[in-house]
């Protein structure tokens, strides 16, 4: 997970990112950014979407296509 700061214009930017590795060489990322810091209930609520989030289990076909006996 990466938190950043940064300011355009002025105005402060507030993000957060967080990326998850699904299978060999693909990755899913989260974020979300805010223009206030985040508050309690919003890091709460990041933190129950991160420890809940279960990738989907790819539908694998067998490598052998053989018929069993």
């Amino acid at each position: 997970q990466i938190d950043a700061y940064y300011m355009t214009e002025g105005r402060p930017h507030y993000q957060r990112q967080a990326a998850f590795l699904i299978e060999p060489e693909r990755v899913i990322v989260f974020s979300t950014t805010s223009q206030t810091d985040f508050s309690d209930e919003q890091t709460q609520g990041w933190d129950h979407m991160l420890t809940s989030f279960q990738p989907r289990v790819p539908h694998t076909t067998p490598t052998d296509t053989r018929e069993q006996e």
